[in-house]
């Protein structure tokens, strides 16, 4: 079992799909949640067509889209600020004395890496740092993103 997430209004092939086992997408979500909480901290609107025909209004806050399966929606804006922050403390530091200041350990990846490792059994959970930033680009092409 997964979670896929749909392009809304895929910029390119890398905006289409992003799918992942729960194992794996776990990891991915709390580390987005955690770097960019204040963005996903927002409470959210969709519309929904009940079984009945019926038109519903559903209020979520952005980060309960990435816990379940319901088709949660995050818009374009969102997305690609979320894949902005995370591009952003992937990139190695330029500089020796700014990666020597923020620590051996490589910076605020690592200590948002290391936070997860606290909150999720590491023996079930890794966080792979290519996979995040496949993530990463699919939410900068995504066009915003729907969570099934």
């Amino acid at each position: 079992m997964g979670v896929d997430i749909t392009g809304l209004n895929p910029k390119n092939e890398k905006g289409e799909q992003f799918s992942s086992n729960w194992w794996d997408w776990r990891p991915i979500w709390a580390f987005t949640v955690l770097l960019c909480g204040d963005i996903l901290d927002e409470e959210l609107e969709m519309t929904v067509e009940d079984t009945d025909g019926e038109t519903k209004t559903i209020k979520y806050y952005g980060w309960e889209a990435g816990h379940s399966n319901n088709g949660y929606i995050i818009p374009e804006g969102k997305a690609e600020e979320i894949g902005k922050r995370i591009i952003e403390v992937l990139k190695p530091k330029e500089d020796v004395a700014e990666e020597v200041a923020d620590g051996i350990k490589g910076g605020l990846a690592e200590e948002i890496a290391q936070k997860i490792k606290e909150l999720l059994n590491p023996k079930d959970y890794t966080l792979d740092m290519e996979f995040l930033r496949e993530w990463a680009e699919f939410c900068l092409n995504c066009g915003g993103f729907e969570v099934y």
